[in-house]
């Protein structure tokens, strides 16, 4: 199986065409001057903590275990949201169970494609964060091998833990309605988490006179975080490597490949029992409402697309459970806009000049934000047809009004939200009722 995974990517490679090419270069050039962009941002920002006088390296020791911990709750949260669609909704599963292979190596093979797929962005973003770290702190090339060797257990551990809470609920809850519950509540979690994340202000870190007194600041620098956690003993790896200690690398390099370990073998003899039943009770549990098909079935032609629409994001948990991240996202943006104005401090501007000018990026910043929306929202709407297209070219319906419909039912909703957050995060800034008006209609 995964041999047939690295034929198709090499056959996808080769079949290119120049446009193909030219957007996988054009991909690339663009993921490169992003991730050093991060670089030199984070260079800047070490240097600026280094040259702390007394707490410049326990700060940047700081960043560093908060930076893995975040990290390590992201892949468990990937993890949950991707095992539903890789490991008991793909395609390809109903022909992988048929074939004469065992449940378990069907397991392993879905499980290393969800690590893998749940952990390739953070290794990525780390990348950048790491080397701006170890420029500044001056250390070799080792500190990049230990990573390499670290991360791959640190990562399993995080993927692992996300692919056994999505099998338990499969398994414990066999009704589609429970288990969209479940997947609410773990998509809500995160989100708060998001949240709450956010509302803690980690920026406050790098100013000491949030607290009351320098022994209190020292005294939260020094805490540990998170200790029995992977992400403490990657950070104790990277560590052991700043300052020579061998003991200290072995140690805790042994502390995570032995729960890696451990839970590859909790997974490999659970699967035998859970997965086929979970993987079963999926198709055993589908339901209709036939109140909204009599209710589409009453309506014109063109209302019925844009019913339908709705009524196929309402019945898919995994599409509308991303309103809620949608929702943490806003929340976190319009908290970050908030505190904009109070980061800036002297004489040398007006509060008034610094809010309009804030207000005027708020809209490529909105903007921005409202795209990346509409790209994950808007863009695969005529994809997720999928085998039912076929159908809806037959009906005598013109192309033009089927793309309005997907139009008014994703467009409309987003068009809505521009401009909520352009009047709330304006008003927030505290700038004139006409500037609030002139930047949410351009917005």
């Amino acid at each position: 199986m995964f041999g047939v995974k690295s034929r198709t990517f090499k056959n996808k490679i080769r079949n290119l065409t120049a446009g193909g090419w030219f957007k996988l270069g054009f991909g690339i050039f663009t993921g490169l001057l992003f991730l050093s962009g991060l670089y030199a941002g984070f260079c800047r920002m070490f240097f600026y903590i280094q040259k702390m006088p007394f707490i410049g390296t326990v700060l940047l020791l700081k960043f560093l275990e908060i930076a893995f911990l975040t990290t390590f709750v992201m892949v468990i949260f990937s993890s949950i949201v991707i095992s539903f669609t890789s490991m008991f909704f793909a395609d390809d599963l109903n022909f992988l169970l048929t074939l004469p292979v065992q449940g378990r190596r069907v397991f392993v093979s879905k499980a290393v494609e969800t690590v893998f797929q749940s952990s390739w962005m953070m290794m990525v973003v780390l990348v950048p964060f790491l080397a701006a770290f170890a420029f500044v702190k001056n250390v070799g090339l080792s500190f990049f091998v230990v990573f390499g060797l670290a991360g791959l257990p640190f990562f399993f551990i995080g993927s692992a833990i996300g692919i056994m809470i999505s099998m338990s609920v499969m398994y414990f809850f066999p009704s589609s309605r429970v288990r969209d519950m479940a997947l609410v509540a773990a998509v809500a979690a995160g989100s708060l988490f998001y949240v709450a994340l956010r509302f803690f202000e980690p920026e406050k870190l790098a100013n000491p006179d949030a607290f009351y007194t320098a022994m209190q600041y020292i005294a939260y620098l020094d805490a540990p975080v998170a200790r029995f956690l992977p992400s403490w003993w990657l950070a104790e790896v990277l560590k052991s490597v700043i300052v020579s200690n061998a003991w200290g690398v072995i140690r805790n390099l042994t502390y995570l490949f032995s729960v890696a370990g451990a839970l590859f073998l909790f997974l490999v003899i659970i699967s035998g029992r859970m997965y086929y039943t979970a993987v079963c009770s999926i198709s055993a549990s589908v339901s209709k409402s036939p109140l909204l098909s009599s209710f589409i079935s009453k309506r014109r032609v063109r209302l019925n697309f844009i019913l339908k629409d709705a009524v196929s994001f309402l019945r898919d948990t995994k599409q509308w459970s991303q309103v809620l991240l949608v929702m943490a996202l806003t929340i976190v943006y319009l908290f970050s806009i908030y505190k904009l104005p109070q980061s800036f401090t002297g004489d040398n501007f007006p509060a008034a000049y610094i809010r309009n000018f804030l207000s005027f990026v708020n809209i490529g910043a909105a903007g921005f934000i409202i795209s990346a929306l509409a790209l994950r929202f808007v863009f695969p709407q005529v994809s997720l047809e999928k085998g039912t297209l076929w159908f809806v070219m037959s009906v005598p319906f013109s192309i033009e009004k089927f793309l309005l419909g997907k139009f008014v039912f994703c467009g409309v909703p987003l068009i809505i939200l521009s401009v909520v957050i352009g009047v709330v995060s304006n008003s927030l800034l505290g700038v004139s009722s006409a500037a609030i008006f002139l930047f949410s209609t351009a917005g």
